[in-house]
Order: structure tokens, then C-alpha cells, then sequence
């Protein structure tokens, strides 16, 4: 973001100053480490700190995999894949959006028309659904 942008965005949030809670240094570097903060979050759920994981790597090197881990990473996949697939259309879209393409659910609600009632119920209860469906599979059939 440019400098430009920042003093723009400062200025437009002026008005929530108030000089008995403190000095204006220390309300702008409130202000710094809470977008800091979401834009860390926001770049977390796109993924952008996903990278690969030294600890594996090892095992990778020495020609040594644990196939059994490598077997269950992919049966759990596949359950998860079966599970996603049989949840209720808005509830898979709203944690599309959420996970795939990182919008949070301010966004979801707007992209989707929805009150962001409706987005948080969407996405907590198809959460829910998908932990039941993977973590009990005999849940499934209900």
C-alpha cells in the first residue's frame, strides 16, 4: 500500500480519535498493527505462508516415506472430498470461499448477497458437518 493511501486511511479514521485515551503516536501504531494483524490473516487464509515443511523434507532426502502416513493423508482426503461434496450447496460455497479463495465472511455475505448472519451460520454449521463426516465415519448413513 502506498504512503499516500495510508495517511488517506488515517485520515478517514480520524474522527475516532480521542485524545483521553492517548497520544496520537500511540493511536496510529494501534492502528499499524491491527491492519498489519488482518492483513496477516488475510494472506494466511490465501495461503501465502503455506510452504513446506523442513521436518518432512528429511525423510524425503534419505529416500525414507512413511507410507502408512502417505496412505492416510490421502484416504482422509478422499473422505474429506466425499464429505465436502454432500454438504448443503451454501454451506460448500460459503467454505470455498472461505478456504480457497480467502475471503472472510464480511466478504462471503456481500459476494453471496447474504446477510453475514447467514455467512457465519453457513459456514460454522457446515464446519460442523465436515468434522462429524471425517471424524466419525460411521456418522455418515445419518
Amino acid at each position: 500500500m502506498s504512503s499516500k493511501k495510508r495517511f488517506f486511511y488515517l485520515y478517514k479514521k480520524s474522527m475516532l480519535f480521542d485524545e483521553a485515551k492517548g497520544s496520537a503516536k500511540n493511536w496510529i501504531i494501534q492502528i499499524a498493527m491491527h491492519r498489519a494483524l488482518d492483513r496477516k490473516s488475510h494472506l494466511a487464509r490465501r495461503g501465502f505462508y503455506a510452504g513446506t515443511d523442513i521436518a518432512a523434507l528429511g525423510d524425503t532426502l534419505l529416500g525414507e516415506t512413511d507410507l502408512d502416513r502417505e496412505i492416510g493423508a490421502k484416504l482422509n482426503r478422499v473422505q474429506l472430498e466425499k464429505a465436502f461434496e454432500q454438504l448443503p450447496e451454501m454451506q460448500r460455497l460459503t467454505l470455498e470461499l472461505f478456504y480457497f479463495e480467502g475471503l472472510d465472511l464480511r466478504e462471503i455475505s456481500e459476494k453471496l448477497n447474504q446477510p453475514l448472519g447467514n455467512s457465519r451460520h453457513y459456514f460454522y454449521r457446515g464446519l460442523e458437518r465436515l468434522r462429524k463426516k471425517c471424524l466419525c465415519p460411521e456418522a455418515q448413513g445419518k
